[in-house]
């Protein structure tokens, strides 16, 4: 509209009566706004930076103000938190103003020096008195500790073998209580069984054991009993105490013995109808006379395959005697008399068992204080190769980092606990050889056993 008016004027002026077709309305407001700024580069520069400025202090209002409230009624919440000294003395300068940041190993005081310096004088000179003192006691040191150092050395061997001792003492008695709750469990077992024989005496035809057959068998099987449940004994508490199995790897080792059992049973059935069951029996006592005395044989350094074969042989052995066995004890019985034998001949074998696990307990415990004490009186000062033997134990635990005192007490600990180590395998070696001497001496008992009537070709 102001551009219209304009040529108007213009053309009033100039008095020119034409009319001149009218010029295109103006842009809208913001339009000529956007035209005017940019036909004027210094009017825009000016616009865009007051913009930036209005801008810039909304901002920095918004960020001063919004964290800051108004209130004629405020309070603040402080800590204050008291700085003390360590040392006490006077002050001669103070380093920091009030309400002054410091930081970490900032000095704020400066305190008179002149009175630590007294006092570390004061300590220095009972430090010289302490040193004349111990130069004095130093020149006696040499006699007094010539003196005593043997009878130290004694004292502290004496106090680590009466500590050793106590300690396999009470292993022994830990042992001895559990052979003890063994025997007594067993002998509650035999109680039971003889009780039971007793209750049944009257339905027990005792007269069976007029047939020598039947007799013989009986005492066989009992003697069975005894070696076989005993070795059962004696194989755990070796591979668990000597040899540190853990249970799950004794029972592997042990496993063997049933294995044998199980390879030889099925051949033994078809032998007794073509051989003398006798001959088998006879066969099994020496098979497991030779493993319990293999078993004999061994060390501490046996392996796994040390105790496989002996007890897989030994299980082939016991499988040669219960079938044949059992065969020849009944074949002589009458039949109505047959129920009375079989159970005086099973609680026989259960008895003998108890009585081998019994015997072979005591006499393991026996055999061990036995050659725990031979051993004993061999290991002494005077044994060069005893000698040796501590000098190395000593040197080993030093080189560990032990002290002398300490290595020496752990070297006579050491040197006990090898003699008893041994003393209970001694005892193992010894329950083992009885036991082979055991199932060598019933063979001859064989012999009075009658051949069978109905067996194989005499039928």
């Amino acid at each position: 509209m102001i551009s219209v008016a304009r040529s108007a004027l213009r053309r009033l002026e100039a008095g020119n009566d034409v009319v001149e077709t009218p010029e295109p309305a103006a842009p809208a407001n913001g339009e000529g706004l956007l035209a005017f700024l940019r036909a004027r580069p210094r009017l825009r520069a000016l616009v865009l930076g007051g913009a930036v400025v209005l801008l810039a202090a909304v901002a920095f209002g918004w960020w001063y103000y919004g964290g800051r409230e108004s209130t004629d009624d405020a309070q603040v919440d402080g800590h204050i938190v008291a700085v003390s000294s360590r040392v006490g003395g006077t002050v001669m300068a103070v380093k920091v103003e009030d309400n002054q940041r410091v930081a970490v190993g900032t000095v704020l005081v400066e305190v008179d020096p002149r009175d630590y310096r007294i006092a570390l004088q004061r300590a220095e000179a009972d430090l010289a008195d302490a040193r004349a003192a111990l130069a004095g006691a130093q020149a006696g040191v040499p006699i007094t500790s010539t003196t005593t150092a043997s009878q130290v050395s004694a004292a502290g061997a004496g106090v680590v073998r009466a500590q050793a001792g106590s300690q396999a003492s009470g292993r022994e008695v830990e042992a001895a209580r559990a052979r003890l709750n063994l025997t007594q469990a067993r002998l509650r077992e035999a109680r039971a069984n003889a009780e039971r024989l007793n209750r049944d005496r009257d339905r027990q035809d005792l007269r069976l054991f007029k047939e020598r057959t039947y007799a013989t068998a009986v005492a066989l099987i009992t003697a069975m009993g005894f070696g076989l449940y005993a070795s059962l004994v004696l194989m755990p508490v070796l591979l668990q105490t000597l040899m540190r199995y853990p249970a799950l790897q004794a029972g592997f080792v042990m496993a063997p013995r049933g294995l044998g059992s199980l390879v030889v049973m099925p051949f033994v059935g078809i032998a007794i109808e073509k051989t003398d069951p006798r001959r088998i029996i006879g066969l099994g006592f020496l098979v497991n006379a030779v493993t319990m005395y293999w078993l004999g044989m061994l060390n501490l350094n046996a392996g796994f395959w040390d105790f496989f074969w002996p007890q897989f042989i030994q299980g082939a052995g016991l499988g040669l005697l219960f079938v044949p066995l059992t065969t020849v004890a009944m074949d002589r019985i009458r039949p109505e008399a047959m129920g009375a034998a079989t159970s005086l001949f099973n609680l026989l074998r259960n008895i003998g068992g108890s009585v081998g696990i019994a015997t072979v307990q005591t006499l393991l415990a026996r055999y061990r204080q036995t050659h725990g004490n031979v051993m004993v009186g061999h290991v002494d000062a005077y044994s060069p190769a005893s000698q040796i033997l501590f000098n190395n134990l000593r040197s080993s635990f030093m080189a560990a980092g032990a002290d002398v005192t300490t290595a020496t007490q752990r070297a006579y600990a050491a040197l006990y606990g090898m003699v008893q180590q041994q003393a209970a395998m001694l005892s193992f070696i010894d329950g083992f050889k009885l036991l082979a001497v055991v199932f060598l001496l019933l063979v001859p008992f064989v012999a009075l056993m009658r051949k069978p009537q109905h067996h194989g070709r005499n039928r």
